[in-house]
């Protein structure tokens, strides 16, 4: 975001382009370093914390809009014994929001808000994050009036871990478990699982790139049906400042909603949108 920018450049902590593990010789130690440069950012994963706007056609349903924001801000980094080792601990935050954009209100259907607390180690090109996680779902006023439904409380506290390699400068994989600590209203299951694909191609002669990402999870809450979420885009970047951009994309969703107030529903979905870097 613009204004961690600034807090940056304020502190004295020098701007560095995208960067893999495997570039980690150069990167900064102390406080308030980059908070995607030992993880970066799931592209297909639903609930990672972005900026973005998304325009939905679900089978058989009308049209949604869907808004995301939220980032993750790098709190302080630890580099281990060798040049090549670094710990990081990070703080985030995030609102998801879903709307039924084919009525006249724009009625908003949810809300699920993110608090999360990211611990990330990276040696060469793996790199490991471990976070706590809360998450509350709330239904919108407007579904509530429309449907009669009476007001429940939806959140979850949870352990995540998520274990990805470099392979090549272009290919990305990952994989991760998810155990839920406590959930309400009630425990229908507190173990998920998480593997997932990247690839990124740099369009000769500039900065920007095609991407391919697809991210696959299945929880125990759902009786382990599986959901996919599969993403292709291009990414615009700011030449001054890589870490400025812009993305188009089109994505495929099949399997149980990500919205905690729908996560009993599943849904298949072509979606069209836009994502932006602010930081």
């Amino acid at each position: 975001m613009r204004g961690l920018a600034i807090i940056l450049a304020l502190a004295g902590v020098p701007t560095l382009s995208m960067a893999t593990p495997n570039a980690s010789d150069d990167l900064y130690e102390g406080f308030l370093p980059a908070s995607d440069e030992l993880f970066q950012p799931l592209l297909a994963d639903p609930r990672e914390l972005h900026y973005a706007l998304r325009f939905g056609s679900p089978v058989g349903q009308k049209s949604i809009g869907e808004a995301a924001m939220g980032d993750y801000l790098g709190l302080y980094r630890w580099r281990f014994s060798g040049t090549r080792r670094f710990i990081q601990l990070n703080v985030g935050g995030g609102v998801f929001g879903r709307f039924d954009i084919a009525r006249k209100s724009n009625e908003m259907q949810a809300v699920d808000f993110y608090g999360k607390i990211p611990v990330d180690v990276a040696i060469g090109s793996w790199s490991l994050r471990s976070m706590l996680f809360h998450t509350s779902s709330h239904l919108g006023d407007d579904y509530l009036k429309r449907t009669g439904q009476s007001v429940q409380k939806s959140s979850q506290d949870s352990l995540r871990w998520i274990l990805s390699n470099q392979i090549k400068k272009q290919i990305r994989l990952y994989g991760g478990h998810t155990y839920s600590l406590q959930t309400f209203p009630r425990d229908l299951g507190r173990n998920a699982v998480q593997i997932g694909g990247e690839w990124t191609f740099s369009i000769p002669r500039s900065l920007h790139q095609i991407y391919s990402a697809t991210d696959y999870q299945a929880w125990e809450r759902s009786s382990w049906k599986p959901s996919l979420n599969s993403q292709i885009g291009l990414t615009l970047h700011n030449k001054a400042n890589k870490r400025l951009g812009l993305s188009f994309f089109g994505e495929l969703f099949s399997g149980q909603i990500s919205y905690g107030q729908f996560s009993a529903q599943r849904e298949t979905r072509w979606t069209a949108g836009l994502r932006f870097g602010l930081s």
